[in-house]
């Protein structure tokens, strides 16, 4: 029988339309995860260095007239894809005050970043860390959040990035408990995508902040891997280089903002995210966004997933994890052609709920809007303690 869904129409997820009771709350989901077995094995990563020690990790000194050039081509160029008001202040210079709502595509901002403001406020990548992951991100681990952890790792870590003691691991390595939502990302991120090229994965990462999960895939990968990372925040753009430049020594880094023309032979690849257009890349074997959408608007999360999608090969992932509950609480339009194989909340979850939500590109006729509204459906029980 057909579908009452035309192909190119898009599926709409969460948002206001997404209605549940919360009896529970996430921590029902603390202890619920998926058996991950990838569909291509792609190295021995029992002996990785995913995440090198270094207690001067984010002790990165920035520049103040690099952010001042970032943020002067922002305000000329980026349009629709200005970062909302929520990133203003704390990552392109004072505004006057007269910001209007979040659902405007193009505030008016008066940027205003003295040499005394940055040195305070911008000066240093460390002290950036609360916007960008938050406050209990940037918190060191402890046994309790590796508790939090440990089980749901236990099911999804094929790629053995926590070891047989998740505890020794924390200790050896100072993690912050971010990374260890960083073991999440990489397992899925790796776990589902049918690889064109096992020798060259490409990743296209949207909101990719100061470059914490394209650090680690590229370990994971061994440098095998083409990561494209974008972000429209000014601090965000010249951070990222900065930081990936220092923590992967042995690969080609390029950037927008240091006159790299993009090129696919590098290993990742910054850039504005109003140059994508530009570039018109496809046949990535993965889209990933984590932590972002949730801080955009509605033009915003229409745009990037409209990109994500187009970019992505058949058999790739689409992999998002956002809170529904944050500052973007609209819905999620992707094509009828992705498949949902994984929509769940995990111990990153800070709100009730904030999935992890993993799709598969199907063919060009594939309609898989029953599958999907049966796994919309079937979050919407567990989460509230019916499943």
């Amino acid at each position: 029988m057909p579908n009452a869904h035309s192909h190119q129409d898009p599926f709409q997820y969460g948002g206001e339309g997404f209605r549940s009771h919360h009896a529970i709350g996430m921590d029902s989901y603390y202890l619920k995860a998926p058996i991950i077995r990838p569909r291509q094995v792609l190295s021995d990563t029992e002996s990785v260095s995913w995440l090198k020690q270094s207690d001067q990790r984010f002790s990165i000194k920035g520049d103040y007239e690099t952010l001042l050039g970032i943020i002067s081509d922002m305000e000329e160029n980026a349009g629709e894809f200005e970062p909302i008001a929520h990133w203003h202040v704390s990552n392109a210079g004072l505004n006057d005050g007269s910001i209007r709502s979040i659902s405007d595509t193009k505030p008016e901002v008066t940027y205003q970043l003295t040499r005394d403001d940055f040195q305070s406020k911008y000066s240093t990548l460390d002290r950036l860390l609360d916007p960008y992951v938050g406050i209990t991100g940037m918190q060191p681990t402890t046994s309790h959040s590796v508790d939090q952890y440990a089980r749901y790792l236990h099911a999804i870590d094929h790629l053995n990035l926590s070891g047989a003691n998740l505890q020794n691991t924390a200790d050896r390595l100072s993690l912050l408990t971010t990374d260890l939502g960083s073991i999440i990302d990489a397992n899925y991120c790796l776990g589902y995508p049918h690889y064109r090229d096992v020798d060259r994965v490409r990743i296209l990462e949207i909101g990719g902040g100061y470059g914490r999960l394209a650090e680690v895939l590229h370990n994971v990968l061994r440098g095998k891997c083409h990561h494209v990372l974008v972000d429209s925040v000014p601090a965000t753009l010249m951070y990222a280089y900065r930081y990936l430049s220092r923590r992967l020594p042995g690969a080609r880094i390029g950037s927008y903002y240091n006159g790299d023309a993009y090129d696919s032979s590098y290993d990742v690849y910054v850039m504005p995210s109003w140059k994508l257009h530009d570039e018109h890349l496809s046949e990535f074997d993965i889209a990933v966004s984590v932590e972002a959408f949730q801080e955009m608007n509605e033009v915003h999360v229409a745009n990037y997933l409209q990109m994500m999608t187009d970019a992505i090969g058949l058999g790739g992932v689409l992999y998002l994890s956002n809170s529904w509950q944050y500052l973007y609480r609209g819905s999620y339009p992707i094509p009828v052609r992705f498949e949902t194989v994984w929509l769940a909340n995990s111990p990153r979850s800070w709100t009730t709920i904030h999935p992890v939500h993993v799709l598969i590109k199907g063919g060009q006729n594939d309609d898989f809007t029953m599958n999907n509204t049966m796994m919309l459906s079937q979050f919407g029980r567990y989460e509230s303690g019916l499943g």
